[in-house]
């Protein structure tokens, strides 16, 4: 998936990457609400897996607009794993 990712425009890549951080970030929320080991322990460990790649990518973004996209996926990332989660996880 990464290889896939190197492909994409900059921005597009921020968006991605950012989308399914959040989103993992709001399954790790909702696993630790209902004490579910398992599913906090992958989404932590696929967390920082991701952080080290949107550090990389933030460090190579060189225009303004690329701080939207990120911003954008993160939002995004968190409303549609709210959803998930919630099929995933239960109330």
């Amino acid at each position: 998936m990464i290889e896939y990712l190197k492909r994409l425009p900059v921005s597009l890549q921020l968006f991605v990457v950012c989308f399914i951080q959040s989103g993992l970030c709001t399954i790790n929320f909702r696993a630790i609400a209902h004490t579910n080991y398992g599913i906090a322990f992958a989404s932590d460990i696929l967390l920082f897996l991701f952080a080290f790649f949107i550090v990389k990518k933030i460090v190579e973004a060189k225009e303004f607009s690329n701080a939207f996209w990120y911003a954008l996926g993160g939002a995004c990332g968190g409303q549609a794993c709210i959803y998930i989660s919630q099929h995933l996880l239960g109330s």
